[in-house]
């Protein structure tokens, strides 16, 4: 889910729970019925309703401040975005703990870390390299105005050519163009061929099966490059 494609600016001077309060709504404008917030300014009951809602699957998203850095062991989630970074290393590894831990049947977790250059802001997520975890660096291409992910984007260009050569029709071609694109801030084309061949085997027809379709061709031109390129990441 590509939720920050429409998220629209947010003035830098503004606390933590009023820019989370604007998060909120913009999100709630996207995704109706789908989001929750959690902050410190709000009363317990609120706080333990939107903690109950999230973890029931009543809403899929849930916006939340620093409150959840004090300790507050939130359901276990597969993705995570951090907008506002902090320079202290270990709220960046209770971070990415609430998010990557192992639990129940969750086969993947991602956690998509914003920061601007240059800045405090500008440090590794990461303390160092840690197995089973593959990090990536995505940057936000200002004139096109998306983002730009070389490891991916090289994988799902070969994909495209592939497809071309074995002159897929014009409609079929645009389509898979963009179901890439969805591919590519997402964690998907990093899952293993079994669980990849499930998902389609089990998605219906349409959208959602052309979506894992596009992935599993990815998946198997990552294996390739990888047999080649051992230091390939994923």
């Amino acid at each position: 889910m590509c939720v920050f494609r429409r998220i629209r600016t947010v003035k830098p001077e503004l606390s933590g729970h009023e820019t989370g309060n604007i998060l909120y709504s913009q999100l709630v404008e996207a995704y109706p019925n789908q989001v929750a917030r959690y902050h410190s300014k709000m009363g317990p009951i609120a706080k333990k309703n939107s903690i109950a809602r999230f973890r029931e699957g009543e809403v899929r998203i849930l916006v939340c401040c620093k409150a959840l850095d004090e300790g507050f062991d939130i359901p276990s989630a597969d993705v995570g975005i951090v907008l506002s970074s902090t320079s202290t290393e270990r709220q960046r590894i209770q971070r990415l703990g609430r998010i990557l831990r192992r639990t129940g049947t969750k086969t993947l977790s991602s956690l998509y870390y914003f920061f601007m250059v240059g800045t405090i802001e500008y440090s590794g997520l990461l303390p160092e390299a840690i197995d089973d975890i593959a990090e990536f660096g995505l940057y936000f291409h200002e004139a096109e105005k998306r983002f730009i992910h070389p490891d991916y984007d090289q994988l799902a260009y070969k994909v495209v050519d592939n497809l071309s050569k074995k002159k897929l029709a014009p409609e079929n071609l645009s389509a898979t163009e963009y179901f890439l694109g969805l591919g590519q801030v997402r964690s998907d084309w990093l899952l293993d061929d079994t669980v990849l061949n499930e998902k389609l085997k089990n998605s219906p027809a349409g959208a959602e099966h052309n979506y894992w379709l596009c992935m599993s061709w990815l998946s198997r031109e990552k294996e390739r490059k990888r047999q080649s390129n051992p230091t390939l990441k994923g």
